[in-house]
């Protein structure tokens, strides 16, 4: 089933779909609702952060640095993170990667491609410590 990133995100803050329907600015969360991501029964947070990684490292350009190797790195330490080899500072390490591509891209492909991962972060952050002590979901 398909539906947009935002709705999934404010149904965890919320429990409410109609807060979804326009673009928000929740507690500094940019959310778009142009942004879809496959969701299926029990998919984490994040693993869903992993999937919208992948789609904007596949989608881009590769033009400017930030985004081609920037994208590239996201992905790495977020497909390392889902099959149990994580560390506890990869997720400060996501941060510090996607504040080197936010705002230093020659279009806003980095951006999007930073700001799931960052709010994900700050709201599911126990879920991403969970994974990487447990080797295993927290749902």
């Amino acid at each position: 089933m398909m539906r947009p990133l935002a709705n999934t995100l404010l149904r965890n803050l919320f429990g409410r779909k109609e807060a979804a329907q326009s673009k928000q600015v929740c507690g500094g969360l940019m959310l778009a609702t142009e942004l879809f991501e496959g969701q299926r029964e029990g998919l984490s947070d994040r693993e869903g952060m992993f999937g919208i990684s992948e789609f904007y490292w596949e989608e881009s350009c590769g033009k400017c640095t930030p985004c081609r190797e920037g994208t590239y790195w996201l992905t790495s330490i977020l497909e390392r993170l889902e099959h149990g080899q994580g560390k506890e500072r990869d997720i400060d390490l996501l941060l510090d990667i996607c504040s080197n591509i936010s705002g230093k891209s020659f279009c806003a492909l980095g951006d999007f491609a930073t700001s799931a991962i960052v709010s994900s972060i700050e709201l599911f952050r126990e879920e991403y410590e969970y994974h990487i002590r447990e080797k295993r979901c927290m749902v």
